[in-house]
């Protein structure tokens, strides 16, 4: 009986101590790594590969073992895809190194639009793990293009930095009033557009990726405003946007696209007790024609102010401001009008 005992305590102690030991995988790994990225199409990566840019990968606990890995804003050739992200990836720590867990290839669409790509992701067990703080992932996505199936290799070599505190500040997830304005900048009698969402992710010690979600103005729908590596800071309790040039993008697909430069605003957008002001700056470009587009996303509480949906109905025209202008062009004044999501001249 005695020994029936000391096995049943001795079973429980490794037990705790494997638990333990799995916890420390996840303390150990969690975090931010940026380094260098490789893509190859079609062959495996050796040391002939180039170095394809700068990246981050975010690791973050999303169980007592297990971790969720995230690739941000993942691009190859000219197709912007966004992010890669796996969920709960199995590790575990042994000696210095964290070894990562055999998972099934995840199916994924990458992208939107007609450059969306159906594709299989999977890390390969085998040649990652992280030791010393260097990260090093080898991933085979799976493209699915018809029958035919073409193999991308994707190789993240980097190490652990320390997110600054603006950066930890400024993370998350943020819904709130959303205004917009053609032509003139957003003032008190502004109605609010809708209810959008913003998604602030780390990019760097000391730089985050702005992502303003399903973007749309009338019936023109205009997808994700992605702005990568802002540089943050602290300034007293707030977090503060550093400047950067104007960032040149193509919004929505097809005839509705449109040509356009996106700046946030420094001087007006900040990140302060998880409330997110951000001014943007949108230059649209038609033709020999710039036309200001002024957005303003305010997760804060705005007293007095009311939530104004626009209705997306067949025909409707709105005016270069964004104001409802009825069902006919007959008798509208001179200017750009946007009718079913195509823009309009009237001469």
């Amino acid at each position: 009986m005695k020994k029936f005992l000391l096995s049943i305590l001795a079973l429980c102690l490794a037990s705790t101590a494997a638990m333990a030991q799995t916890s420390d995988a996840v303390k150990a790994s969690a975090g931010l790594y940026t380094g260098d990225l490789y893509i190859s199409l079609g062959e495996p990566i050796d040391d002939k590969t180039e170095v394809t840019g700068q990246q981050t990968v975010e690791l973050t606990a999303d169980g007592a073992s297990t971790i969720q890995f995230a690739l941000r804003n993942f691009a190859f050739g000219d197709l912007q895809l966004g992010d890669i992200i796996i969920p709960a990836i199995e590790v575990a720590l042994q000696n210095s190194k964290v070894s990562f867990g055999e998972k099934e290839a995840l199916r994924m669409t990458l992208g939107k639009g007609e450059t969306a790509i159906d594709c299989a992701v999977k890390i390969l067990s085998t040649s990652s793990q992280i030791e010393n703080n260097k990260l090093v992932v080898n991933l085979d996505i799976t493209w699915f293009f018809g029958e035919e199936q073409t193999p991308i290799y994707v190789r993240f070599v980097g190490d652990k930095v320390e997110a600054s505190a603006a950066v930890k500040a400024s993370m998350g997830d943020y819904t709130g009033d959303l205004y917009i304005n053609l032509g003139a900048p957003i003032d008190d009698e502004t109605e609010v557009t809708g209810q959008y969402k913003v998604e602030l992710t780390a990019a760097g010690a000391n730089s985050i990726n702005f992502a303003l979600r399903n973007f749309s103005f009338g019936d023109l729908q205009l997808g994700d405003i992605v702005i990568p590596n802002m540089p943050v800071s602290m300034n007293g309790t707030k977090v503060t946007f550093g400047d950067m040039e104007p960032l040149r993008m193509l919004l929505g697909e097809g005839e509705t696209a449109i040509d356009c430069s996106v700046k946030v605003d420094p001087a007006t957008s900040y990140v302060e007790n998880h409330v997110l002001f951000v001014n943007l700056d949108i230059v649209w470009f038609l033709g020999e024609d710039q036309t200001p587009i002024y957005v303003r996303f305010n997760s804060s509480e705005w007293v007095g102010l009311q939530h104004v949906s626009i209705a997306k109905k067949t025909g409707r025209i709105y005016s270069i401001d964004g104001r409802y202008a009825g069902n006919s062009l007959q008798g509208l004044s001179r200017g750009i009008y946007v009718q079913d999501g195509k823009k309009i001249y009237v001469k």
